[in-house]
């Protein structure tokens, strides 16, 4: 009676310890589909948030480059204060979108 009682808290022991390493086995695929996914979207967030770094910036550029090659080789002083302005709007404009982009980033990691 204490033998077969043995044989059967043996057998189910084996029979936990296998589900025990399913589950495991299972948590892991499923962490590395987690870390993945993570990953992607996380790129793909980058590239987005690039792109619409790139269309809020390139209006000023536009300008900047228009305004170069309309004073080309003119050198003045009020040409040379209006480009100086330019640049300096250019500046804040970059900064002022980093700082947006940065935002929306960290609320999208957010929801991540």
């Amino acid at each position: 009676m204490n033998d077969k009682k043995t044989q059967e808290d043996d057998h189910y022991s084996a029979q936990i310890m296998k589900i025990r390493e399913s589950e495991l086995r299972d948590k892991n695929k499923l962490d590395d589909e987690m870390a993945d996914f993570e990953k992607h979207e996380m790129h793909q967030l980058t590239q987005q948030l690039q792109k619409k770094r790139l269309q809020k910036t390139q209006q000023a550029e536009v300008k900047l480059e228009a305004f170069k090659r309309k004073q080309n080789q003119k050198f003045d002083a009020k040409s040379d204060i209006r480009f100086a302005q330019m640049l300096t709007e250019y500046g804040n404009t970059v900064k002022r979108v980093d700082a947006e982009l940065a935002d929306e980033k960290s609320i999208q990691v957010e929801l991540l």
